[in-house]
């Protein structure tokens, strides 16, 4: 029995032997997987870092893109405002091009009746210049009979002063009294 029981015992030492070494190589792998885990931790970590960086990053950048959007609000307000006075310019050039088109058509139609005036005062100015022309010719004819007039006129005084001298000067002066009283 001793035997018997030597026997058990080794038998079971070896399965206790071959459980604890069984156990062991367990361990040895769990402390393997735990080093592997550990490792991957350690990668998660960095892995946890960069990304909350990179999570920063997002941020700043998200605070920076709201920032342009902001920026872009206002530059779309003002260029609305612009379109805006634009629109506003553009209807008051409208209407001063309006006002101008009237404007030109009545400066087209006085223009019109300018040049049938002008029409007329250059026909008028033909048959002004033509009665001119006569005009002048009367004057060269009267020039001519003032002329001869003339003439007439000093051969009288000569004849005048000759009647003048005849009758003499006293009389020439009672003359003139009388009719200076007359008058």
């Amino acid at each position: 029995m001793t035997e018997q029981l030597l026997q058990q015992i080794l038998d079971t030492l070896n399965v206790v032997k071959t459980k604890v070494e069984s156990l062991e190589a367990g361990q040895k792998r769990l402390e393997e997987r735990q080093t592997r885990l550990e490792q991957s931790f350690a990668r998660l970590e960095e892995r946890q870092t960069r990304l909350e960086q990179s999570f920063a990053r997002l941020e700043e950048r998200q605070t920076r893109l709201e920032q342009s959007f902001a920026r872009l609000e206002e530059r779309q307000t003002r260029l609305e405002q612009s379109f805006t006075r634009l629109e506003e310019r553009q209807t008051r050039l409208e209407e001063r091009q309006t006002k101008l088109e009237t404007t030109q058509k009545s400066l087209q139609a006085g223009q019109e009746e300018l040049y049938a005036l002008v029409q007329a005062l250059m026909h008028r100015q033909d048959e002004t210049d033509a009665k001119l022309e006569a005009l002048s010719m009367d004057m060269h004819k009267l020039h001519g009979k003032v002329e001869k007039n003339t003439e007439l006129l000093h051969e009288l005084l000569e004849s005048h002063k000759s009647i003048y001298e005849l009758l003499g000067e006293h009389e020439v002066a009672i003359r003139t009294l009388k009719k200076r009283r007359s008058v």
